[in-house]
């Protein structure tokens, strides 16, 4: 997820978003929350099992 972040970010200036996933166990949530938030991504969809948990890393980050 990261190098298709990092990729978009090269291809345009333009704000842009990713859509989220939400698995029961959120073991493949969590390293894709952590990218978002690293690469400061503007828009994040989320979609499949809502979880409070993941809306701290969001909103800490202002996403």
């Amino acid at each position: 997820m990261r190098s298709e972040i990092q990729k978009t970010k090269s291809l345009t200036n333009k704000p842009f978003g990713v859509s989220v996933l939400v698995n029961r166990d959120l073991a493949f949530t969590w390293p894709i929350l952590e990218a978002v938030t690293d690469e400061k991504v503007p828009v994040v969809h989320v979609g499949g099992m809502l979880d409070d948990r993941i809306f701290k890393p969001l909103k800490e980050n202002n996403i």
